[in-house]
């Protein structure tokens, strides 16, 4: 069957003309029963470099898919005449609307399975109901065992000054004096430990604290803050979790983001335990969801791994490592994030870098030699300035570097400057729309109104850049939901507040150019848009089905987007979630 022209549209807008969609991109799988998807509105695919959508296929449009390809699409009559659908399981998707898998190009799984085990603070609303979750937790935990809490707010929750936070960690170890507690800033770069967890994590009374490069402040006794480098030392003194402890969290991230409606999640410096787990669970049958890898770039791992962390076998994508990432800084939350000009809250302070010129160039370029592709999560301007040096001087000793589609992750403060520069180097921009709710509530307070306007400017992002633009969660800083980042990409709204006025909305981005981030230019992001982000025929069988036609939403009706059911999530022809 000659497939729809607006999917081979779809193609040569992202430079994929030459691609074939009959099978052959995408390894033939076992052979196993077909289904045929019928009764809903069908999108082929998205083009997150136009602001116009792509016409949409017609209400009678069906799928039909086959070894975890798509073999047909188009009318249900002439797909149920084929061979394959003669024999079909037929599943009636009616008054649905059939997506390309939508994929989360930043996210996380293992720590989201860890967060779900540990005390939510992200409903506490004071320190009160923060230290009374704590306490619950602790009750049902022998003495001495820790207490670990995620979903911490410091900024909002107690810990905006080092005041704050030595007066909250205090308050702690008098309320828990039995048991090590440490709080997880949501942002991913602080701990907050009480006085027990600061001695069970090796720390006498005048551990340096982090904060400005060179520079420490003291912690208090009854514990205290620590960021940065100083956060990953301590952690590391944390119990380490077993092989099946990860593959426990692993499983139940995979079933969370599965029900959200999400087929893959890019994992950006993945811990060489972690990419071990996902291996041996790839290899059990037992990973669904697909998973693109970025291992840490200074993780330690042999050439055997690697090989067999590549490709996957079976041809399915189920987890496949395509690159090494690395950070450059940390948030603009907790001021760690590396500014050209000081933090106006911090006088004199710009953040700090943790890594580096001449040690990330080396690991990129080390990488890059292997034909690896890198990934450099920097998120203040004075980071991402060194990101662009670091792959400019790479595309310079490296022929065919800029083949290996470097990706820049996470960006939230860039200048014009910088931003001109994202197009000739072919860097993939890769942002997180759903972080942008929190940044909006102190945004002017750190930054000052003019730089306020560079912050999470995506519209400017996709205008500079020569590539497609990613889209992901961001977690644990956005929600893991790709519902909520298609809400905070097009109305740039918090979800928690969706009636509030929207932040900076020349920004925001069109309904088809979010739903492209998280399709097509995912797919592109992790060089796999010969197989994956569309739905054509040959390409895997990944399909997010809502009851909400999110093509039509602007920014004055973009909420909806937030109570849209999630059908179905289809992995590779199989029906993963069944939410109807």
């Amino acid at each position: 069957m000659r497939h729809p022209l607006r999917t081979l549209h779809s193609l040569a807008l992202l430079g994929l003309a030459g691609v074939m969609l009959a099978p052959g991109g995408l390894a033939v799988q076992e052979a196993r029963e077909a289904t045929l998807f019928t009764g809903a509105t069908v999108f082929a695919g998205f083009d997150g470099r136009r602001a116009e959508p792509l016409n949409r296929q017609g209400t009678s449009s069906a799928i039909l898919v086959q070894g975890g390809r798509i073999v047909g699409i188009g009318g249900e009559r002439e797909l149920a005449s084929l061979d394959a659908g003669r024999a079909a399981r037929r599943v009636d998707l009616t008054g649905g609307f059939i997506y390309p898998g939508f994929q989360d190009a930043h996210g996380e799984l293992e720590r989201l399975g860890r967060d779900l085990e540990r005390v939510d603070l992200s409903a506490c609303a004071g320190r009160t109901a923060l230290i009374q979750a704590l306490q619950a937790r602790a009750a049902a935990l022998p003495v001495g065992r820790w207490v670990q809490a995620g979903g911490w707010r410091s900024v909002e929750e107690g810990g905006a000054t080092d005041k704050d936070r030595r007066s909250l960690a205090a308050a702690i170890t008098a309320a828990l004096p039995g048991h090590p507690v440490i709080l997880h800033e949501v942002s991913g770069d602080g701990i907050l430990l009480n006085g027990a967890g600061w001695s069970a994590c090796g720390l006498g009374a005048n551990a340096l604290q982090a904060g400005e490069e060179g520079a420490g402040a003291r912690a208090a006794s009854p514990g205290g803050w620590l960021q940065g480098a100083a956060a990953a030392a301590a952690l590391t003194e944390l119990p380490s979790p077993s092989s099946s402890e990860r593959a426990r969290r692993i499983l139940r991230a995979q079933e969370v983001l599965l029900r959200a409606g999400v087929t893959c999640v890019h994992l950006m410096g993945l811990e060489a335990d972690e990419a071990r787990a996902l291996s041996q669970l790839r290899a059990d049958g037992r990973l669904r969801i697909r998973v693109v890898g970025f291992l840490d770039a200074e993780a330690e791992a042999s050439a055997e791994e690697w090989s067999g962390w590549e490709r996957d076998p079976s041809g399915a994508d189920r987890f496949v490592m395509v690159g090494v990432a690395l950070r450059l800084d940390g948030s603009l939350a907790v001021g760690g994030a590396a500014l050209d000009e000081a933090y106006v809250d911090a006088p004199g302070q710009r953040g700090a870098l943790s890594i580096g010129f001449a040690r990330a160039s080396e690991l990129v370029t080390d990488a890059a030699r292997l034909g690896r592709q890198p990934a450099i999560q920097c998120a203040g301007d004075r980071a991402v300035g060194l990101a662009l040096d670091i792959y400019d001087r790479a595309r310079a000793d490296l022929p065919g570097f800029i083949g290996l589609r470097p990706r820049l992750e996470g960006v939230d403060l860039c200048t014009a400057s910088e931003r001109s520069r994202i197009g000739p180097l072919a860097i993939v921009p890769s942002a997180q729309p759903g972080r942008l709710a929190r940044q909006a509530v102190w945004a002017v307070e750190r930054l000052g109104n003019d730089r306020t306007l560079g912050l999470q400017a995506w519209r400017s992002l996709v205008a500079a850049a020569s590539q497609p633009l990613a889209l992901g969660s961001g977690y644990p800083a956005g929600a893991a939901d790709p519902r909520v980042t298609f809400f905070a990409g097009v109305s740039r709204r918090s979800a928690a507040a969706p009636a509030e006025a929207a932040f900076t909305l020349g920004q925001s981005l069109t309904a088809n150019q979010v739903l492209g981030g998280m399709t097509s230019g995912a797919a592109f992001a992790a060089t796999q848009e010969d197989r994956r982000g569309l739905l054509a025929r040959g390409y895997g069988g990944d399909l997010t089905v809502l009851d909400v036609d999110l093509t039509q939403l602007g920014p004055g009706d973009a909420r909806r987007a937030l109570g849209a059911t999630v059908l179905m999530t289809v992995v590779n022809g199989e029906i993963l979630h069944d939410g109807r």
